[in-house]
């Protein structure tokens, strides 16, 4: 860590500043792309679609998280972190609004219409984080992002709704709805079961839909 001279950033003589502002983007990115793992490598899908099985977004989404999940990403954000060398106040601070942020983006809330378009082109909003939790695979494989969408504008993962389509669309998994998903149980064994049917197609299922 930074603080303890460990990590690629004590190769350089960064000002505290420059230091922090690494931190956070290094946190944020390395989050985004565990995400994105988490949708394309089958184990990690096995484990993440617990948190998508629900088939209404509401704050209680937010901390539906399979616990090898959870285990999963603190082991691959404490090795970015020592390897990298970050700063822990920044961390600390990045990780509080993270949480904060989860919640808001899982509620049941819908801003004014110019606060969403002007917030959602740098924050995560709770009708850009509810297309992610959308039945539609195409949607559902987009806005990966934690706090900033910045990585989903860099990388073309970005998907846009006008919030008043949001709050009506399909929530879930669709097509690949789990009947288990209210048993604790069950969901929990999730990982070490062959998932039901293959992937979906996007474009194939944007067409079924409408």
């Amino acid at each position: 860590m930074r603080q303890e001279g460990i990590g690629l950033l004590n190769a350089f003589a960064l000002p505290t500043a420059a230091a922090v502002v690494v931190t956070l983007l290094a946190r944020s990115i390395t989050s985004y792309a565990l995400h994105v793992l988490a949708h394309r490598v089958p184990l990690l899908w096995r484990m993440h679609r617990v948190h998508h099985s629900d088939t209404a977004v509401d704050l209680s989404t937010g901390v539906r998280h399979h616990p090898f999940e959870l285990m999963f990403a603190a082991a691959c954000h404490a090795a970015a972190a020592v390897m990298l060398g970050l700063s822990v106040p920044a961390l600390i601070a990045y990780e509080a609004t993270a949480v904060a942020l989860t919640f808001w983006s899982h509620a049941n809330l819908r801003l004014p219409s110019a606060v969403e378009r002007l917030a959602s082109f740098i924050f995560v909003t709770p009708a850009a984080h509810h297309v992610h939790h959308s039945a539609r695979r195409f949607e559902t494989d987009s806005n990966y992002g934690e706090v900033l969408l910045v990585w989903d504008w860099l990388f073309g993962t970005l998907h846009r709704r006008d919030h008043r389509e949001v709050a009506t669309m399909p929530i879930g998994l669709g097509a690949d709805h789990d009947g288990d998903a209210p048993s604790l149980v069950r969901q929990l064994a999730l990982p070490f079961r062959r998932e039901r049917g293959p992937p979906i197609d996007g474009e194939a299922e944007a067409a079924r839909l409408g």
